[in-house]
């Protein structure tokens, strides 16, 4: 019995093979065409402009009472190379008393796209720091303005603009911008150095006074 059969088992293989394969095929075709479907789709192509309100913010050092800065120009590249500026003229800024806060720079209309780098250019900057002095225990305030190192703004991501409007904080770090070993030294101002230094981020629409919102808003 045993021999009988594997004899009509081995007598049938011949047909059973081709449906196999068939049914291989359609499970491969199947399983690639759910796999499409699933995949992520691809990112919405920008096009058409964006209203960008750019807010000004500070990381702040308590052992600097002020930190002026005067803006001449910012501007934003995209992935493709082209910059485009967003302010028409000199801003002065002060950035202490923006310590956790928010404060509008600047409202442009600007292509959507992904921007990859930011740059600033400073007219003149001043930092200001207070202590006692020690040879008659009065007190010592220093203001440095020398720029040592060009500005910088860091990006931790590549930053997409699109939809109707959108914000981004540009935020001072005081720490990293305003270098001294203390406020008093000797010979004056050893070791003291300035290296402005922001983050440039997006936000959510701030609440801001609305004494301070931009007109466009």
């Amino acid at each position: 019995m045993k021999a009988g059969w594997f004899s009509a088992r081995s007598a049938s293989s011949p047909l059973i093979l081709p449906l196999l394969s068939i049914l291989l095929s359609l499970v491969i075709v199947i399983t690639t065409g759910c796999g499409s479907s699933n995949s992520t789709p691809p990112p919405p192509k920008l096009s058409g402009n964006t209203r960008l309100t750019v807010v000004l913010s500070s990381t702040a050092n308590d052992q600097v009472t002020d930190f002026n800065l005067y803006f001449q120009t910012l501007t934003l590249t995209n992935q493709s190379g082209k910059s485009i500026s967003l302010l028409a003229s000199q801003q002065p800024s002060e950035f202490i008393h923006l310590n956790g806060q928010l404060e509008p720079l600047t409202t442009v209309v600007v292509p959507q796209d992904v921007y990859t780098a930011a740059t600033v250019t400073l007219g003149r900057a001043e930092f200001v720091c207070l202590s006692q002095y020690p040879p008659t225990g009065g007190i010592l305030i220093s203001h440095y303005s020398p720029i040592d190192q060009p500005p910088v703004v860091n990006l931790l991501a590549p930053i997409t603009i699109t939809g109707d409007s959108m914000v981004l904080s540009l935020n001072l770090q005081v720490s990293s911008s305003a270098i001294f070993p203390s406020c008093y030294t000797s010979p004056d101002f050893e070791g003291y150095s300035m290296s402005p230094t922001f983050s440039l981020t997006p936000v959510g629409r701030p609440h801001l006074p609305h004494a301070m919102r931009p007109m466009a808003w």
